[in-house]
This record gives C-alpha cells, sequence and structure tokens, in this order.
C-alpha cells in the first residue's frame, strides 16, 4: 500500500489512510452539535470528553498551533458543560463528575465551569464542596493573577449563606 503518492510536485498523503484522533475529536464536535436526540447528543460529547487528552500538540509552541489549540480547549469545554446540563436533571451526580473532569483537565481557570459546579453541588446540598470548589478557583485565578468575578462569588455565596 501506498501511503505518500506523488502529483506533479505535490506529495499527498491520502485521509483514509490515517486515523487521527484530533480528526476523531472535531467529528464528535459536529454531531454533537446537529444531534436531533439527546442520547445521540450525550454518547457524542462523552466521544469529545474521552478524545481531549489535554493541549493539543502540547510541545508545539508554533504560532499556527495556537489558535488551534484554543479552540480544542474551547470545543471540549462546552462539551463539559453541555453534558454536565444535560445529565443534571437526571443523574447531578454524574454532572458534578464531568464538571470536575472539565476544570481539571480541560480549562482550569473557566468560571463558568467552576460556577457550574458549584452550583450542581449546592443543589446538592455539598455545602462543604462547594467551599472547597470556590478555594480551588481562587487559587487557579491567583496563577494567573486573577481573582473571582462577582458572578463567581455570587454563586458561591448563594449557597453559602
Amino acid at each position: 500500500m501506498r501511503f505518500v503518492l506523488k502529483s506533479g510536485e505535490r506529495r499527498l498523503l491520502p485521509a483514509a489512510s490515517f486515523d487521527v484522533d484530533f480528526w476523531r475529536f472535531e467529528d464528535a464536535c459536529k454531531l454533537a452539535s446537529i444531534a436531533a436526540e439527546d442520547a445521540m447528543r450525550v454518547a457524542a460529547l462523552h466521544e469529545v470528553l474521552a478524545l481531549y487528552r489535554g493541549a493539543l500538540l502540547a510541545g508545539c509552541d508554533d504560532l499556527w498551533v495556537l489558535p488551534l489549540r484554543q479552540a480544542a480547549q474551547r470545543q471540549a469545554a462546552d462539551a463539559a458543560e453541555r453534558l454536565a446540563e444535560l445529565v443534571r436533571a437526571d443523574d447531578p451526580g454524574r454532572a458534578v463528575d464531568v464538571l470536575r473532569l472539565a476544570v481539571e483537565r480541560i480549562d482550569p481557570c473557566s468560571e463558568t465551569l467552576w460556577c457550574l459546579l458549584m452550583s450542581v453541588q449546592g443543589e446538592l446540598g455539598r455545602l462543604p464542596a462547594v467551599r472547597r470548589s470556590f478555594e480551588l478557583l481562587r487559587e487557579r485565578l491567583a496563577e494567573i493573577d486573577a481573582v473571582p468575578s462577582a458572578q463567581a462569588r455570587q454563586v458561591y455565596e448563594r449557597f453559602i449563606r
């Protein structure tokens, strides 16, 4: 089998000959956005999260990688948020697990994810977990010289007061 095809001065790598996890990640993101049924959407979102294993091309610092890396991170964070929202009503514990994974592995500085995590924890009556989540958010933001927003403080105070 020939993996490299020559066409004039160009060399072509036929996509059908390769399996690239980033391509599968992009396909799962597309499927999650167009799925007509929640079950199919949930499965696609699980696939997105399973395929996101950290920063895209983490060892490469070339400028062309940065927008792709940021886009993949944003897609994975969005997938975690959507999945948590979809499973929240029927299985809030699972939503907490998805959100914990997201703030640990995908975007530790995403206040959106942290606020959603604290909300689900608070609704479950896990007030110590809400406190710990807010402290972890504060620590993560301190690493980038930032502080929790007014919205994050409101979510926290809604359950702690």
